[in-house]
């Protein structure tokens, strides 16, 4: 069996190997984890995304450039808020232990901090974040992440050379068109290096989850 989908993983995991649990026995507690990386995997995840767009892919250049960007910091900083509300006075976002909305929200606190955007000093998050950055596990999973945004810029020039293809799928798509780049979508669309998720692959497999 493949499992993909971050979130499904986490849950397979948990599954799989309940001790100790990223999940609180309180079922408020958990929905509200839940509902946490339902906003960060979705809304927040598409920002960093899109930077990475226009900065590594180069997708946009001067005033158009400079406009998503703006508005990507815009965005991250009101993300931020949101989360430091989330957190009030608690050390993580489960409470008092670290859990699967920590877990969620660590990566893109990463992608937002790897484009100048990191949280701002003296706030909840802040210290959430200095906290969690201690944590071996997260210490080890973010050093892997270095090699990824490595590859990246590697493999950024073979867009423009009609060799690869980045999806905009839902949230990512959302994003670019609501930040006023639509021009990005329309040139990706006509050079042909824009992909949207291809329903065929599902209804030709032969294979069960």
């Amino acid at each position: 069996t493949s499992i993909f989908d971050s979130t499904v993983i986490c849950e397979y995991l948990e599954d799989t190997h309940p001790t100790p649990s990223l999940h609180s026995s309180d079922p408020k507690l958990r929905a509200r984890a839940r509902l946490i990386t339902q906003v960060v995997d979705t809304h927040l995840e598409a920002v960093p995304w899109g930077m990475n767009e226009v900065v590594v892919f180069g997708r946009a250049q001067g005033e158009l450039k400079a406009k998503l960007l703006k508005e990507a910091k815009e965005q991250i900083e009101g993300w931020y808020k949101w989360l430091d509300t989330q957190l009030g006075g608690d050390e993580y976002f489960g409470g008092s232990v670290f859990g699967f909305a920590d877990c969620a929200v660590v990566p893109h606190i990463n992608s937002c901090t790897s484009f100048g955007v990191p949280p701002p000093p003296n706030t909840a998050l802040a210290s959430w974040w200095s906290r969690v950055l201690t944590r071996p596990s997260v210490k080890k999973v973010l050093e892997e992440a270095k090699s990824e945004r490595h590859f990246m810029k590697q493999v950024a020039g073979t867009l423009q050379k009609g060799m690869m293809k980045r999806e905009y799928r839902d949230h990512r798509l959302e994003w670019m068109i609501k930040s006023g780049g639509i021009e990005v979508v329309v040139d990706g669309l006509k050079k042909g290096n824009i992909r949207f998720t291809d329903h065929t692959a599902f209804a030709n497999s032969k294979s069960k989850l």
